[in-house]
C-alpha cells in the first residue's frame, strides 16, 4: 500500500482516518478468479517461497468481495498468520484475533511480534495428503468459422496478446503455410486447416482473435520435394512450431513421422516421399500465457570467484529422495523442495547447472529396447520446458512450474544455469524423422556439404548440425537464449559441444557470427556463459581458445587432477599450474584470467565423483550395448 496525496475532496473508496487529512491510503484490488488461481497453484506447490508470495497478496487477512467481483483488503489491519485448516489448501489464513486472545496465548503473541519485526509469513504445513492436481481449463471448442487477420511477421511463433493469437513461421523456400488447429491431445487430425494469408521477410503469418492460451496447433508447409537439392517439403506432415513455448502433445513414434518411405527396401529410400499423414502421431505446440507472479524475484548475481556449480539432472536429483513428497519427485517442484535446497546449501552450492530441460525426443531404437534417453541431449524444442519433469502434467503446467522452481531457488541465493544443446536437433540425418526444422526449411536450418545437400554435416555424432551461418538460425538461437533469460529468469547457460557453434564454415572460428552476436547483445552478454570447448570433429578441441566473456569447462584441469591423484604420470608442475588458475591457457594478453576456467573433476560424461574413486571400469550392462556405450 502507498499513501497518495489528495487533490480536492477525498473519495469515499479506500478512505481512512489519517493524521494528515490531505492523504489517503490506496488499496489493492484483484479479480476473484485470479485469486483462486493463486490459491490452487499454492495448493500444488511445495515451495515455501510460493506461500510467502501468496501471503503478500492476501496480506494475511481474509478478503471481502464487492458487487463488482473485486477483492479488497483493509491495509490498516495487522498482518499475521495463525495455524489452522482451510479446505483444499495446504496453508491457512485467518483474521487477526483479539488483543486479549493474543495476550493469553504465548504462541500467538510470539507470532504477532515476529510478524511486526520481519513482515514475513509464518507457515504451518498440514499432514501430507494426496495432492490436488489443478489444471487451468481453457476452452478448446472452436467455432466452425474463425476470423483470420493478416497479423505480423514478428515475433516468430505463437504470441497471445490478451485479445487473440499471432502466428508466424519462417520458411525461405516454402510456397505456402497452413495453420493446423487441434481441439484435444487425442484428436486424430486438425479441426481447422487455415492458409496463412500473409508472407513477407520469408515469414508466413496470420492473427486469430478467436483463439486463447492452451490452443493446440502445428503447421503444414508446401514446397518442393527434392532431397538431392536439400529440399524436403512434405505437406502431409504436421510440423511442430520451432518457437513452441509449450508442448501440448508429445510425439508417438510411427512410420508417418518420417518424410520418406521408411519401409522401402531401397538403399536410397530417403529420396522416396512418404505421403502418409502424421497428424495422429506428431508433437503439437500449445499457445501460452506468459503472465506469472514473480514478486520481487531478482538474479542472485554471484560473482565468478565465489561461484560453486552443482551439475544435476531434474529427475535424478529428487526421484529417490525420501524427504521429497512422492508426487513431486523427479520434477521441477521436487527440485526446489526444502530438503533439496538444504542439501545444496550445506554443500556451499551457489549455482545449479541443469542437464537439458528443453523438451527432447527419446530415440526410437532406445525405446524399442524398453529404455529412455535419460540425459535428454536430443532437443525437440528450444523454448519449451520438458513435460517429463512437470508434476501437474497439464498443457501449460511445465512453464508455470519451471518459473516457480527458479523463483524459489533465487530466494535462497542459488542461480539456475541451463545446459543447452544448439549444435544439433532430434531430427537426425537423411534417414531421420521430420518433426519441425526439416519440414519448415531444411536447406536454411541445417548445414549440408557444398555440392551435396542431400546429406548433413555432423560435428556432434548425432546426425546433423545447425547452420549457424544463416541469419534465421542465429535468430532462433538468440531468441531462445533471451526467452530463457527474460521470461524464465535463468542466470546462465552451459553450451554443449560449443565448438560446433563456432564452425562458421568448417574450422572453428573464434570470430564467428555466433560470438559476435552474443557479445553485442545487451541481455545475453550479461549472464554466465560456459562453453564445453570441444566437439566430435577434427580441430574441435578448443580449451583456452574461446573469446572474452566466456568461461570454459577446463578439460586439462580435469585430466591433470585425476592423473596426479591416481599416479598416472602427471608432474607436480602440471598439477600446480592447474590448481592455480591455468595461466598458460588464460592470459591477460587474451583479455582473460583464471576466472575463465571452470575447474571440475567429474561431470555427467562418465563416472560421478563416488564412482570415480570406487571403480576402475564402467558397468553399463543395463543399457543393452555390451558395455560399449
Amino acid at each position: 500500500y502507498r499513501v497518495q496525496d489528495l487533490k480536492g475532496q477525498p473519495p469515499k473508496e479506500y478512505q481512512y482516518h489519517l493524521e494528515n487529512q490531505n492523504q489517503k491510503i490506496v488499496g489493492k484490488t484483484m479479480p476473484v478468479p485470479y485469486l483462486q488461481d493463486i490459491l490452487r497453484e499454492a495448493n500444488t506447490s511445495s515451495s515455501l517461497f510460493h506461500i510467502h508470495l501468496l501471503s503478500e497478496y492476501l496480506a494475511l487477512v481474509p478478503p471481502t468481495t464487492d458487487e463488482e467481483g473485486l477483492i479488497h483488503w483493509d491495509p490498516n489491519l495487522e498482518r499475521v498468520n495463525i495455524p489452522g485448516t482451510v479446505q483444499s489448501s495446504n496453508w491457512s489464513y485467518r483474521m487477526r484475533p483479539s488483543i486479549s486472545t493474543i495476550n493469553q496465548h504465548q504462541v500467538l503473541k510470539d507470532l504477532m511480534l515476529k510478524s511486526r519485526e520481519s513482515v514475513q509469513a509464518d507457515i504451518s504445513p498440514l499432514p501430507e495428503r494426496k495432492p490436488h492436481v489443478y489444471e487451468r481449463q481453457y476452452s478448446t471448442q472452436l467455432p466452425t468459422k474463425l476470423r483470420v487477420l493478416p497479423g505480423r511477421s514478428y515475433p516468430l511463433g505463437a504470441t497471445w496478446d490478451g485479445a487473440g493469437v499471432n502466428f508466424a513461421v519462417f520458411s525461405e523456400n516454402g510456397y505456402k503455410a497452413y495453420l493446423c488447429l487441434f481441439e484435444t491431445p487425442e484428436s486424430k487430425t486438425e479441426s481447422h486447416r487455415i492458409l496463412m494469408p500473409e508472407y513477407d521477410d520469408f515469414v508466413h503469418h496470420c492473427y486469430l482473435p478467436d483463439l486463447r492460451p492452451g490452443q493446440l496447433y502445428g503447421f503444414r508447409i508446401e514446397g518442393d520435394w527434392d532431397p538431392l537439392n536439400g529440399l524436403r517439403f512434405n505437406s502431409n506432415k504436421v510440423l511442430l512450431d520451432p518457437y513452441a513455448k509449450s508442448i501440448g502433445r508429445d510425439l508417438q513414434w510411427h512410420d508417418s513421422l518420417f518424410p520418406y518411405n521408411i519401409q522401402s527396401p531401397s538403399p536410397q529410400k530417403y529420396l522416396e516421399m512418404n505421403t502418409e499423414d502424421n497428424s495422429s502421431f506428431c508433437p503439437l505446440a500449445a499457445v501460452v500465457d506468459n503472465s506469472f507472479t514473480w514478486g520481487n524475484d531478482h538474479p542472485p548475481n554471484v560473482p565468478w570467484h565465489r561461484t560453486v556449480i552443482y551439475e544435476a539432472h531434474v529427475k535424478a536429483l529428487s526421484f529417490q529422495h525420501p524427504d521429497v513428497p512422492e508426487h513431486i519427485r523427479g520434477t521441477y517442484a521436487g527440485l526446489c523442495h526444502e530438503s533439496i535446497i538444504a542439501h545444496l546449501k550445506k554443500l556451499g552450492v551457489t549455482a545449479i547447472e541443469l542437464e537439458p530441460i528443453h523438451h527432447h525426443v527419446d530415440e526410437k531404437p532406445i525405446l524399442d529396447k524398453g529404455l529412455v534417453n535419460h540425459w535428454g541431449y536430443n532437443t525437440l524444442s528450444f523454448f519449451a520446458p520438458d513435460l517429463r519433469y512437470c508434476a501437474t502434467r497439464s498443457v501449460l503446467g511445465a512453464v508455470h512450474e519451471f518459473k516457480t522452481m527458479v523463483r524459489v531457488l533465487h530466494s535462497h541465493g542459488i542461480e539456475v544455469i541451463l545446459d543447452v544443446v544448439y549444435n544439433h536437433t532430434a531430427e537426425g540425418n537423411h534417414y531421420g524423422a521430420m518433426f519441425n526444422l526439416k519440414g519448415c526449411d531444411n536447406l536454411a536450418y541445417y548445414k549440408t556439404p557444398e555440392g551435396d545437400p542431400a546429406y548433413y554435416f555432423d560435428y556432434t555424432g548425432c546426425g546433423n548440425s545447425l547452420n549457424v551461418r544463416h541469419p534465421r538460425v542465429l535468430q532462433l538461437i538468440m531468441d531462445s537464449l533471451r526467452y530463457w533469460i527474460q521470461e524464465m529468469h535463468v542466470d546462465g547457460f552451459r553450451f554443449d559441444l560449443a565448438s560446433a557453434l563456432a564452425r562458421q564454415f568448417h574450422d572453428v572460428d573464434k570470430l564467428s557470427a555466433f560470438f559476435d552476436i552474443i557479445h553485442q547483445d545487451p541481455v545475453i552478454s550479461r549472464v554466465k556463459l560456459i562453453a564445453e570447448p570441444w566437439d566430435c570433429s577434427s580441430g574441435g578441441y578448443q580449451v583456452g581458445n574461446f573469446p572474452v566473456l566466456w568461461t570454459e569447462w577446463n578439460g586439462r584441469y580435469r585430466d591433470s587432477i585425476r592423473g596426479f591423484w591416481n599416479g598416472k604420470g602427471v608432474s607436480l608442475g602440471e598439477f600446480a599450474t592447474r590448481v592455480t588458475g591455468s595461466s598458460d591457457l588464460y592470459t591477460a594478453e587474451s583479455g582473460r584470467s583464471a576466472l575463465s576456467s571452470i575447474n571440475f573433476v567429474t561431470c555427467h560424461d562418465g563416472f560421478n565423483l563416488l564412482d570415480l574413486v570406487s571403480y576402475n571400469e564402467k558397468h553399463n550392462d543395463d543399457n543393452g550395448e555390451n558395455n560399449n556405450d
